[in-house]
């Protein structure tokens, strides 16, 4: 039994997700890393997308020049497949990943399997550093989709695992005051 990470988890969801997901001539792909490289593209996604707090009153996200928007592209909601948690009070944002949505624990030593489009894992893997080979999925992603949801005898769901950001409090506040809704 292994565990995986997905970096498309709105494409297991519906297909809008997924389409959105692969607006370009972009392939489904996958590569293979140990635990602390996974540690590693976290660190990197976490750092284009929150600011550390040093006080309960501080700005959480990082907001484009306009204040509309975010300025990182990451999509850390759609980290999936794990349930982790960030301390936004540290400067290393101390990026913990509790278990896999399969209940196995995480391990620094093990090989997990990351899923995305080849855009984001050909960015992933150079802007980290780490080495790994990506591995095309399916060409046709759309087709092979569509034929997922035919022979599957249950659909998707959104338990695509779960972001904690450290401490709740300060940090739900902040997106209260940062995200009108």
């Amino acid at each position: 039994r292994t565990s995986a990470v997905t970096f498309t988890a709105p494409a297991l969801m519906n297909f809008p997700s997924l389409s959105k997901l692969f607006p370009y001539d972009n392939q489904l792909v996958k590569f293979r890393v140990n635990g602390s490289d996974l540690l590693k593209i976290l660190r990197y996604m976490v750092r284009g997308t929150y600011r550390r707090m040093t006080d309960k009153d501080g700005d959480l996200l990082r907001i484009s020049a306009d204040g509309t928007t975010l300025r990182a592209a990451h999509n850390i909601d759609c980290a999936g497949g794990i349930f982790w948690s960030i301390d936004v009070r540290r400067k290393d944002f101390a990026v913990k990943i509790d278990s896999f949505l399969n209940g196995r624990k995480f391990n620094l030593n093990e090989i997990y399997t990351i899923a995305t489009n080849s855009f984001r894992a050909e960015k992933i893997i150079n802007e980290t550093g780490i080495s790994a080979e990506i591995e095309q999925v399916h060409k046709d992603w759309f087709s092979a989709f569509l034929a997922y949801l035919d022979s599957s005898p249950t659909r998707p769901t959104n338990s695509v695992g779960q972001l904690t950001l450290k401490p709740e409090r300060w940090t739900q506040n902040a997106l209260r005051r940062e995200i009108p809704i």
